[in-house]
């Protein structure tokens, strides 16, 4: 019966080991659980922590890159507004540059010796006696009218020569053709 007890009393303190390891264990994997879930928990919370950080900044940067942009465009709209008036600037000087001109042009023809009808320019300057027949500022009527005449006398005279050589063209290119023809006749003959 001694040896029966103390087996009886080792089992039972080899089962209470056993159980004591295996509460051990059990409490360890308990442990081992919870830091797994906490550390879950921890990185969820920082990836989270993370992702809201870099919203933030991507946010941040949107914002600061639209600022940039905006403000780049309008330092362009500026610049394009500068160049523009200086475009109508250099135009309306130049406009008022031609419109002096002109007025200055007008104003030195209109007192030209030709536009105040000054006698001496009615004259040829190629021959004293004869006068630019475009010009018949300051004469008198009479020697207008005489020269009008003889423009008048040349050009019709200028038309019959030129009458005269037509007709004269026309009988050559007729006399041409009566001795074509005469000696085609002579070669036919033959």
């Amino acid at each position: 019966m001694c040896l029966s007890f103390f087996h009886l009393l080792a089992y039972r303190l080899r089962q209470q080991q056993h159980q004591g390891v295996q509460r051990e264990w059990i409490k360890e994997q308990k442990r081992e659980a919870e830091w797994i879930r906490q550390n879950n928990e921890r990185e969820e919370r920082e990836y989270a922590e993370q992702q809201e950080a870099m919203t933030r900044m991507r946010g941040m940067l949107e914002d600061e890159n639209c600022d940039r942009t905006k403000a780049h465009l309008k330092d362009l709209q500026a610049y394009n507004q500068d160049l523009a008036q200086q475009k109508r600037d250099r135009e309306n000087q130049w406009r008022q540059t031609q419109e002096n001109l002109n007025q200055e042009e007008i104003t030195r023809t209109n007192m030209s010796d030709f536009m105040t009808e000054a006698r001496n320019t009615t004259g040829s300057q190629l021959a004293p006696h004869r006068y630019v027949p475009y010009h018949f500022k300051g004469l008198r009527p009479e020697q207008i009218e005489a020269i009008k005449q003889e423009r008048e006398g040349q050009v019709v005279t200028n038309n019959a020569s030129r009458k005269n050589e037509a007709a004269e063209e026309y009988s050559w290119a007729v006399q041409n053709l009566a001795n074509t023809q005469h000696k085609l006749n002579n070669e036919i003959d033959l």
